[in-house]
């Protein structure tokens, strides 16, 4: 893939999703309001909001800006930058086979703060890590973008107070920079007309954590010593969303969100902080 395909899958990636709700696994039963079967649907959200970097020395990442490209089909679904085909149907239940991009490498990435969220010019993300001899993470190597797929199952139960959806991701990574699977668990309910809260876990492998946050003996210097993680390990995510439709096309919208990473990544030393916290707050447009 081009550096320029990259850099446009990252920026959307990001700014649709938020950096923080990547551990949880999105269902792709979509979600309220949903378009019709068989039609597109683009929608863009425009506010304030911030994700923080837990990364030794890296900036926050602002979202100002973010999109959403949806299709569902009678077996073909396209939210943003997953994609996938039913393969079981029944009832309030699915089994859906699909594919996404991790997303673990923004964080090796320099921000533009200054036009985040205000152009889609392909420079906003640059594909150095760090150049500054006096950034401790100077000598890293190249984090890439890896293409993950797998199966996932999804379960609605209306009868439970406000709907409760349940979802479970198996992902392997596809792409071949590490071979590390990865697990998804979350679990999400409405309550009070506007409200959606939703609990979710992460498992990463040894070799997936490895490749983001590991610090390979090539990389070693005194501020960062070279680390393995010994196994791989379960985060956690709490995310709570608020979206009140005013008019056919638009809507108020809110999100805050933490995740919290597992003692194997945590342990890292190219990170700073254990959790990632964002937050959003601003308007939705349905076009």
């Amino acid at each position: 893939m081009s550096n320029l395909a990259v850099r446009l899958l990252l920026l959307v990636s990001l700014l649709a999703q938020g950096l923080p709700a990547i551990a949880g696994g999105s269902s792709t039963l979509c979600q309220a309001p949903c378009p019709a079967s068989g039609a597109w649907e683009l929608s863009v959200g425009l506010g304030l909001g911030i994700s923080t970097n837990p990364r030794e020395g890296g900036s926050d990442i602002p979202l100002l800006v973010r999109p959403r490209l949806s299709y569902y089909g009678e077996r073909v679904f396209l939210d943003n930058y997953e994609a996938g085909i039913m393969l079981w149907e029944s009832g309030s239940q699915q089994v859906n086979l699909f594919v996404l991009p991790s997303l673990e490498q923004l964080y090796f990435r320099r921000w533009h703060k200054a036009s985040a969220g205000l152009s889609l010019d392909p420079s906003f993300i640059k594909d150095v890590e760090v150049s500054d001899p006096n950034d401790k993470a100077a000598p890293l190597r190249h984090r890439h973008t890896s293409a993950l797929g797998g199966f996932e199952y999804n379960a609605s139960l209306d009868e439970w107070a406000g709907g409760v959806e349940f979802n479970w991701q198996v992902l392997e990574e596809l792409s071949g920079y590490h071979a590390g699977p990865e697990m998804r668990l979350a679990i999400s309910s409405d309550f009070l007309s506007y409200w959606r809260a939703s609990l979710g876990a992460n498992f990463q492998s040894r070799a997936y954590i490895d490749y983001y946050f590991g610090v390979a003996a090539s990389e070693a210097t005194p501020a960062i010593p070279q680390y393995t993680p010994p196994s791989g390990g379960w985060s956690t995510l709490l995310r709570l969303e608020y979206l009140k439709p005013v008019s056919q096309h638009f809507a108020i919208k809110g999100s805050a969100a933490v995740k919290i990473f597992s003692p194997e990544l945590a342990a890292s030393p190219l990170l700073e902080e254990s959790s990632v916290y964002s937050l959003f707050i601003g308007g939705v447009y349905y076009f």
